[in-house]
C-alpha cells in the first residue's frame, strides 16, 4: 500500500495530506469492491495460501481463462502484481481489464498493469515480466509463444506486444513460414504510446522506443531511441531514469 501510494503522490509535488488520504480511500475501495474477482484468482492459482491475495484487479475486470499457471518468485505478499489500479490523464477506471490466462505466467518482483489492460497468455505460450514493471493504461499483451520484460520497463498507453500472427501462413509443402517468435524487452527500457512490438523483437536495456513506432526486429544496442514503422536507431548514447514514476 505504501509503495503505491509514494508511486502516485511523488508526481504531484505539492501533495497535501488530504491529498493521501483521498488516494488510500480510492485504493481501498477498489480493493474492496474487485475482492470477489480476486479471491478467485488467487485460490485458483495458489489454494490456501491465495488469501494473502499476491494478485489484485478492480472489478472492472473480465476473467475470460483463469487456467495455466502463475509462478511469483519469493514470498507470497499482497499486491504482488495490481491489474486496473494506475491510469493516465487520458484513461479511465471505467475501462476494463481482461485477463484471459492459460498458459505461464511468471512475476520476479511488483508489476502494476493499468486500468483497460488487456492480458492474453494462450496454452503454449510464457509471459514473463521483471521488478518493477509498469503498463500505465490500455495496453495489450498476447503471448502464445514467449514474451520477456525486464526490470523496470515502463510501457505507456495503447501499447501492443504481440508474439505471434495468430494465423499461420503455409508453403506449398504445408510448411508454416511464419512461426511464433520470442520478444524481449530489456532492463529500464521506455516504450512509448501506441507503440507496437511484433514477433522477433528485441530491445536493450535503457533504450527508449519513441511514439507510433512498430518494432519487429532485434536491438542490441543499449542506450539508444529507436523510432518509426519499421523502428531504427534515431540516437544513440542516450540516458534516461523513471525515478518520477
Amino acid at each position: 500500500m505504501y509503495e503505491y501510494v509514494k508511486r502516485c503522490s511523488s508526481v504531484i509535488h505539492t501533495q497535501t495530506p488530504d491529498y493521501i488520504i483521498m488516494i488510500r480511500l480510492k485504493f481501498y475501495l477498489k480493493v474492496l469492491t474487485g475482492l470477489p474477482k480476486s479471491l478467485y484468482i488467487n485460490l485458483k492459482y495458489f489454494g490456501p495460501s491465495g488469501w494473502r491475495l499476491p494478485i489484485i484487479v478492480t472489478w472492472r475486470t473480465r476473467l475470460t481463462e483463469v487456467k495455466g499457471s502463475v509462478l511469483i518468485k519469493g514470498r507470497l505478499s499482497f499486491g504482488i502484481l495490481r491489474l486496473g489500479f494506475s491510469s493516465v490523464a487520458l484513461s479511465s477506471f471505467h475501462e476494463w481489464n481482461v485477463w484471459n490466462v492459460n498458459g505461464q505466467l511468471e512475476i520476479n518482483g511488483r508489476v502494476d498493469f493499468g486500468s483497460g489492460s488487456k492480458l492474453f497468455i494462450g496454452p503454449h505460450g510464457s509471459l514473463v515480466l521483471g521488478d518493477n514493471v509498469l503498463i500505465t493504461a490500455c495496453s495489450e499483451i498476447i503471448c502464445d509463444h514467449c514474451i520477456n520484460v525486464e526490470k523496470d520497463a515502463l510501457i505507456s498507453w495503447n501499447v501492443l506486444l504481440m508474439d505471434t500472427d495468430a494465423h499461420p501462413i503455409r508453403d506449398h509443402n504445408n510448411n508454416i513460414i511464419n512461426p511464433n517468435r520470442q520478444i524481449t524487452v530489456g532492463e529500464n527500457v521506455w516504450i512509448g504510446c501506441r507503440t507496437v512490438v511484433l514477433k522477433g523483437a528485441e530491445i536493450a536495456k535503457n533504450s527508449i522506443v519513441a511514439a507510433n513506432s512498430t518494432v519487429n526486429k532485434i536491438f542490441t544496442e543499449n542506450n539508444v531511441v529507436i523510432g518509426g514503422a519499421p523502428a531504427k536507431i534515431i540516437k544513440r548514447d542516450i540516458v534516461w531514469k523513471r525515478e518520477h514514476f
